[in-house]
């Protein structure tokens, strides 16, 4: 077929062909950057929000742990705390039991002697005492003496049973074959009131 079109013709159709080939490629390429700019971007996106829910993560294990750790301190700090309380306590009472002996031992009569003292389990602000004498008078002057001796600490003394072993007994004691059993009460407003039975007591 023998293209009869003017040169000017021809060459104006060529370019338009041309044209309308980068016109479909600039479009195609337009459209292959708008769709890589709408994956990166929601790419970018994606990224912050596990970058944000990694922080949000990591901050609250952060406070846990802090809570945590504050927490075992402060039960630690307790601890001590309670332990030095009662260290301090018992050390204290044992303090005051030391005195009340040696107050207890000043009142006591010739001819006797404090066998064992302990704080009553049955009646509060009170000792049960047990004293070897050499005699029944002996024996119960203790109680006597225990009352008014000018610094007694106790209000009362009850002097329960006086037992004397006959010398010829094999269970008797050589040197003070009586026994007396007492019980006395604390005076108001001494140190003595602070011993507690739990604490202290001698078998």
């Amino acid at each position: 077929m023998i293209n009869l079109l003017p040169s000017d013709l021809k060459q104006s159709l060529s370019f338009a062909h041309h044209n309308t080939k980068l016109v479909k490629v600039i479009i195609g390429l337009a459209i292959g950057i708008t769709g890589l700019v709408i994956v990166i971007a929601g790419g970018w996106l994606y990224l912050q929000q596990e970058t944000n829910l990694y922080k949000d993560t990591v901050s609250k294990a952060e406070k846990s742990l802090e809570a945590q750790h504050e927490k075992e301190t402060l039960a630690r700090v307790q601890d001590i705390s309670n332990s030095l309380k009662l260290s301090v306590n018992v050390l204290s009472q044992e303090i005051l039991f030391s005195k009340l002996l040696r107050q207890v031992g000043a009142a006591m009569p010739p001819n006797t002697v404090l066998q064992d003292l302990k704080l009553s389990s049955e009646l509060d602000g009170a000792v049960d005492l047990q004293a070897g004498a050499k005699d029944y008078n002996s024996a119960t002057q203790i109680q006597v003496n225990l009352e008014q001796h000018p610094n007694s600490v106790f209000s009362k003394v009850d002097l329960i049973q006086v037992t004397c072993t006959p010398p010829e007994s094999a269970q008797a004691d050589a040197a003070y074959p009586c026994k007396a059993q007492l019980t006395a009460v604390f005076s108001q407003n001494n140190d003595f009131t602070l011993l507690k039975t739990k604490k202290l007591g001698s078998n």
